[in-house]
């Protein structure tokens, strides 16, 4: 049943905290009691990854940005390197030779992105909300017919597939693609909704929903504020910038 192991009537019939429905009249965010409060908190939390998930891609645009490194054998990093000798620096800013300086962080400095312009970021971000769009019409109807816990099971499940198979990623086209099937946890917004309203009276539905979705939401901020510091934490253990990407991701 919806009430997570309990039907509506058991708790109809406790009265107080309980109405008619057997939803609950409040929210205690320190309880993580069956089925209300846990519910809500299984529903903000699953919405907090689904978005740490979804934005984590854009922090990493500056190394994404640079471009595929040659090897440091290759006829032309022979040559760099001869030229440019120890001011690495420099030749990590070289148009021709940043190709051969896989350990330079800064912006502009280096290799080890996919080399992606400008026109294909824009691109990646417009596709990375498509399968949203479409995920959030056909995720109300699954949950209707096998309920939400099942539903958000699937979907968490379902999203962490193309999550980490982004990092393995090695041109633009796949990238992108992988980008749109990742896309498709922003219906988590509509299961975590959905998953409140079937818990919360309608006295206290709209608070319910609100918090929930506000915490979830914070997964974007979190992504941003992350994602970057575990990124030069790898760098700061002498991963090359494809390296560290990869593993951030």
């Amino acid at each position: 049943t919806i009430m997570g192991g309990w039907d509506e009537g058991y708790w109809a019939n406790q009265g107080g905290d309980y109405d008619k429905l057997g939803k609950k009249k409040s929210i205690v965010l320190w309880s993580i009691a069956r089925p209300h409060m846990r519910a809500f908190h299984f529903a903000w939390l699953a919405f907090l990854l689904c978005f740490i998930t979804w934005f984590a891609i854009p922090p990493l645009y500056p190394t994404l940005k640079k471009p595929k490194c040659q090897d440091l054998t290759s006829d032309l990093c022979v040559e760099c390197i001869s030229s440019f000798g120890n001011n690495v620096d420099d030749m990590s800013f070289d148009k021709k030779c940043m190709v051969c300086a896989p350990y330079a962080s800064k912006n502009g400095a280096g290799c080890g992105g996919l080399g992606l312009v400008k026109d294909e970021v824009v691109l990646s971000n417009a596709v990375s909300v498509m399968g949203t769009i479409l995920a959030r019409v056909a995720i109300g109807g699954v949950a209707d017919a096998i309920g939400v816990r099942a539903s958000y099971s699937g979907l968490l499940i379902f999203g962490a597939i193309p999550a980490f198979c982004v990092a393995a990623t090695d041109s633009y086209d796949a990238f992108t693609g992988v980008r749109f099937v990742i896309s498709f946890i922003g219906a988590s917004f509509v299961l975590t909704q959905l998953w409140t309203s079937v818990m919360f009276s309608s006295s206290i539905v709209g608070t319910a929903n609100a918090t929930s979705a506000g915490w979830g939401n914070l997964g974007g901020a979190v992504s941003g504020a992350v994602i970057p510091a575990v990124f030069k934490s790898f760098i700061s253990q002498g991963y090359t910038n494809d390296e560290a990407w990869r593993a951030t991701l």
